[in-house]
């Protein structure tokens, strides 16, 4: 008996020895003749449009010598075939933020800063060509191959490769060879035009300045209160010498949106009406809003200060009504709430606007008060700028004098002054672009997919366009927006890919990071919420081509 065990043994150990040895020897073979194929120089498509082919499916090009040969999806049925599959975007964990997957923004929810994976300005590739609806994918064709329009398909996750085509339900493409202008690659329009990185805001240089200027020495007896905002940064909690009990919160809102709290020092963008806000803790505090508003989409913007007065009612309340100040070609307007005649520092609340000619400024039509106090006690003041503005500062400051001196209206306009003086020298440079081109819908239409968008952000977009990076209202980019335009201030709601937000916002972190909308919304298979998407769209890959 034990020799037939050791017998039979034996025989297994030379049968798997014989099969890897015909393994290897095949193996040996195809590297061998993939070697020799290189070294004979075989020629391999350098795109899809070099394909010798009529249907749809997986083919193997090789964009240049520099790269391998390699197999990528190619549509050659629609618009005259030759399209490139380059790249798929598909969300594998709508939860998860940042995490592992998530290769167009970061798969790194816990690093720090904001750099994010890089990989719509890199040369990285990733993924295979028969798995691009369960995994992401970007192939050498997408830095390589250069190409003059892009096309992109809505499909199912998690099908096959075959059925691509036929289970789309968008089918789109750019017509006017817009991609020539920035470089014939995704890659170069990316990583030279529409860089994914955090805004950095204009006005942050204008603060610097009046940082550097004594706005304040027109003030006698100034009062240089504390900025206690470590434990709040939204408010000064006390300032000194019972300045507050709680005050000079600094809320902001335009017409479409609702009243954002100033974070001290923070900027924050609203990209679709060009306007920015930033704030800084010098004296005195400023927060200043530049309002570009070149499409004059926007008809009024409000700044509101909430306050809780260390006066606790006793001293004196007086308005500084709106007055204007007109210096050369500069034209500024304020309005003014003092608290005084208390046994604690004064307060005096300034709301103003600048413009000048050579800014081609628009100035509000009207400086209101919607909410004003009347009490030393507590203020929820707020001022309305009216009309469609363009190219001005809207701001306020707060200034103090010691031992409850109130602040005069002479002293109220040296500082409007010197203010007009700093920001005449200043040039606001918006640079913070977006590339949007038309396409034309070969599945599904324009009115269909602006029904899926999210209901609140439907009268912010418009469907029919392809839209390279938006901002958010914190300066996030999105990298790309699907068969839409938009002006929104929220548009990870129904755009892809950006950067990681996760030191900041980490619900707007990930590939499709707010298609999931606001938590506790119900979710509907085939039609968007208030503020998500589908969970048809949610579990969707997009895909990418070029040609």
């Amino acid at each position: 008996m034990f020799w037939k065990i050791v017998t039979f043994l034996s025989f297994l150990l030379a049968f798997i020895a014989l099969i890897i040895a015909i393994v290897s020897e095949d193996k040996a073979k195809q590297n061998a003749a993939f070697s020799s194929s290189l070294l004979l120089g075989e020629k391999y498509p350098t795109s899809c449009k070099s394909v010798k082919g009529s249907k749809n499916g997986l083919y193997r090009i090789q964009p240049n010598s520099e790269t391998l040969p390699f197999y990528t999806y190619c549509d050659m049925m629609s618009v005259g075939g030759g399209w490139t599959l380059v790249a798929s975007i598909h969300e594998n964990n709508i939860n998860g933020k940042c995490t592992v997957g998530d290769k167009w923004s970061s798969e790194q929810e816990n690093s720090n800063g904001y750099l994010g994976s890089g990989n719509w300005e890199n040369k990285n590739i990733f993924g295979r060509a028969d798995t691009i609806t369960t995994d992401d994918f970007k192939n050498a064709a997408y830095y390589s191959t250069e190409a003059t329009d892009v096309m992109i398909w809505h499909v199912p996750n998690n099908i096959r490769v075959s059925d691509l085509s036929e289970r789309a339900f968008f089918k789109y493409y750019t017509y006017n060879k817009f991609l020539s202008k920035y470089g014939s690659t995704l890659q170069s329009l990316y990583a030279n035009h529409v860089q994914m990185r955090v805004a950095e805001g204009g006005i942050k240089y204008l603060l610097r300045l009046l940082n550097q200027t004594n706005i304040v020495s027109g003030i006698d007896n100034w009062n240089n209160y504390r900025y206690d905002v470590r434990r709040n940064p939204t408010r000064i909690s006390d300032g000194g010498n019972d300045m507050y009990d709680g005050g000079n919160r600094v809320y902001f809102r335009n017409d479409i949106s609702n009243f954002t709290s100033l974070v001290y020092g923070g900027t924050y963008f609203l990209f679709g009406q060009g306007i920015e806000v930033s704030s800084a803790q010098i004296y005195p505090f400023i927060a200043l809003s530049w309002v570009g508003n070149m499409s004059r989409s926007s008809d009024y913007f409000e700044l509101k200060i909430v306050s809780n007065y260390g006066a606790d009612g006793n001293g004196n309340y007086s308005t500084y009504s709106a007055q204007p100040i007109n210096v050369g070609t500069t034209k500024a307007m304020y309005q003014a709430f003092n608290v005084y005649n208390a046994s604690d520092p004064s307060v005096c609340e300034v709301f103003f606007f600048i413009g000048d000619e050579k800014w081609n400024s628009i100035v509000p039509s009207k400086m209101e008060a919607i909410s004003w106090s009347n009490t030393t006690q507590r203020a929820n003041n707020i001022i309305r700028y009216q009309g469609p503005m363009k190219n001005v500062f809207l701001g306020y400051t707060l200034l103090s004098r010691k031992k409850g001196q109130r602040v005069t209206q002479l002293q109220v306009e040296s500082v409007i002054k010197k203010l007009m003086k700093s920001a005449v020298e200043f040039e606001f440079d918006y640079s913070h672009k977006q590339v949007i081109t038309p396409v034309k819908f070969l599945r599904g239409n324009a009115s269909k997919l602006q029904s899926g968008v999210p209901i609140l952000q439907q009268n912010l977009t418009q469907a029919g366009y392809i839209q390279f990076r938006a901002f958010n209202t914190a300066g996030f980019p999105n990298a790309l927006c699907p068969g839409i335009k938009t002006t929104s201030n929220s548009p990870e709601q129904f755009c892809v890919g950006g950067i990681n937000t996760a030191p900041r916002f980490l619900d707007q972190c990930g590939d499709f990071s707010g298609w999931a909308g606001v938590s506790g919304e119900t979710k509907s298979e085939n039609f968007p919420s208030a503020t998500g998407r589908s969970l048809k769209d949610i579990d969707s890959t997009i895909l990418i081509f070029t040609k």
